[in-house]
């Protein structure tokens, strides 16, 4: 049916406190497509993989993004600096330094 087709974006699922993942409105949202019977409506959500197993009861389909490998850090890193190679070193020592934003 023209005009009925939606989708819903939630992003940062990780980010709310867990007990708003089983009684709250989010997840009510996840489920609505399904409630609802709507074919052509979507719902995307967004989370690190830790906390999206109890997304799996809903889900149809899942997608991991992977982070860059060192090379393309670096690559990018150069890009953005305007070929800086101390910038870019400066850059690279800080995040060794602080693995947890190396990660994220």
């Amino acid at each position: 049916c023209a005009g009925k087709d939606f989708l819903i974006v939630l992003d940062g699922w990780d980010e709310l406190p867990s007990e708003l993942h089983t009684r709250s409105v989010f997840q009510k949202i996840i489920q609505f497509p399904a409630d609802l019977e709507f074919d052509f409506s979507s719902v995307i959500v967004t989370s690190r993989p830790i906390a999206s197993s109890d997304l799996y009861r809903f889900i149809s389909s899942r997608i991991e993004i992977l982070g860059f490998t060192p090379t393309e850090v670096k690559d990018y890193f150069t890009e953005a600096l305007g070929g800086e190679a101390q910038a870019v070193q400066k850059l690279q020592d800080q995040l060794k330094e602080c693995p947890m934003v190396e990660a994220s």
